[in-house]
């Protein structure tokens, strides 16, 4: 069982997500493309370089994907009111009237191809990064563009190993909850059994220096998590629990048993790259990288 590279390993311990005030969707959602994000930059095991370059094609993303949104919106916002007469005319069970559908139509043709176009520049993007990576980063990763893109994948794998990362986080947030809760001589003593029995879990042996470093880690983010404000604790707990979780390798089982030659495809980083936690989340991991390159250790 594999923990984080040292380097690594500190960048993930100060790092801890974007604004999630800004953020509208519920924190398991966003505790599992936390957890995604933070296993990618995990394995690939980034130089500081190669956060830089992840950093720029994330906004990049972002902005375009914005953008897009921004444009699509007006647009909307323009035609409403041929989109109210084709409506009313078809709950009427009449013709949409030929120059409403003449405007409708040349609505669709517009936005389809504002839509290819941020697909293409999505793409250069992606082709950008790829070259921007080191070798040992960028062969980890399948860059072949799916011939059905900008389709997303939605396949039944897909689908239960997300499943099983939902169950994974929602129980290692519910362990890090009671043990938030302790009286002060339980958190003491209570808190090292339930950490030594979370380690035993994901198959980390007692009495070796992994064992070790893993429990300094969540020590350290337990004392962290237990002094967050109750307010935030909602949203906070599934991050604290996807943060614990990516330490130790319990995201990756289904990735080493299938001993691919590459880790992720191009899904799984546009996906990462798109969530607007991620910018923040590569800010810090580069921050704290370079503290540390720079510090010693």
């Amino acid at each position: 069982m594999r923990v984080l590279s040292p380097m690594i390993g500190l960048a993930l311990l100060t790092a801890m997500g974007a604004s999630l005030a800004a953020d509208p969707r519920p924190e398991l959602s966003k505790a599992l493309d936390y957890a995604h994000s933070m296993f990618i930059f995990y394995r690939l095991d980034p130089t500081a370089e190669d956060l830089a370059a992840l950093l720029r094609a994330s906004r990049n993303i972002i902005r375009l994907q914005s953008e897009r949104e921004k444009e699509h919106l007006a647009a909307l916002v323009k035609a409403a009111p041929d989109l109210k007469i084709a409506r009313d005319a078809l709950l009427a069970g009449q013709a949409i009237p030929q120059a409403v559908q003449d405007a409708l139509d040349r609505l669709s043709e517009t936005e389809t191809a504002a839509d290819d176009e941020l697909h293409e520049d999505v793409a250069n993007e992606m082709v950008m990064l790829q070259r921007q990576l080191s070798e040992e980063s960028a062969r980890l990763v399948n860059w072949r563009i799916p011939w059905d893109y900008p389709l997303p994948p939605d396949d039944e794998a897909n689908v239960e190993r997300l499943e099983q990362l939902a169950a994974r986080i929602t129980s290692c947030g519910n362990m890090l909850e009671s043990i938030r809760y302790l009286n002060a001589a339980d958190f003491v003593t209570t808190r090292m059994w339930r950490l030594q029995e979370f380690l035993d879990e994901y198959g980390i042996e007692p009495d070796t220096r992994e064992y070790e470093e893993a429990m300094d880690y969540l020590t350290r983010l337990t004392d962290e998590m237990r002094v967050q404000p109750e307010e935030q604790w909602p949203d906070l707990r599934f991050l604290y629990a996807a943060r614990a979780l990516v330490y130790v390798g319990g995201l990756e089982q289904e990735q080493e048993e299938a001993e691919q030659e590459t880790l992720f495809g191009f899904w799984d980083i546009l996906e990462c790259l798109s969530d607007p936690q991620t910018p923040e989340l590569l800010s810090k991991l580069l921050d704290a990288m370079n503290t540390g390159a720079g510090g010693g250790q």
